[in-house]
């Protein structure tokens, strides 16, 4: 299996036997890569696939001199059990955004 960045698409692919088995799809604002979805086909989920894929994404990412906002509570999750990739999240900008959208969870719910 091997991972590689798919600009044109906005995502880093997990490829086995040259079908896509996997991706992390990210958006690109302000300079930082915002980690926002994973998927892993059904048949290669629980094989280790989406951690192999969200490794190779971050390693990449860290070759680049990459800041990332990971989103994605896959990527996230995988981050907080890997604390030695947490250099490469923006804390600040993910604070915000937990807020913000903490907030408006809180007053669509009051509504």
């Amino acid at each position: 299996m091997l991972v590689q960045q798919n600009p044109e698409m906005h995502r880093y692919e997990a490829i086995d036997a040259d079908e896509v088995v996997g991706f992390i799809n990210y958006e690109l604002r302000d300079g930082r890569y915002w980690l926002v979805h994973t998927e892993i086909d059904e048949a290669h989920q629980g094989s280790g696939a989406g951690a192999f894929l969200v490794r190779m994404t971050l390693d990449d990412l860290r070759a680049r001199s990459a800041v990332i906002v990971p989103t994605c509570p896959f990527v996230a999750g995988w981050i907080r059990r890997h604390p030695d990739y947490g250099d490469l999240v923006d804390n600040k900008t993910l604070g915000d955004f937990k807020r913000s959208r903490n907030e408006t969870t809180t007053r669509a719910t009051k509504d």
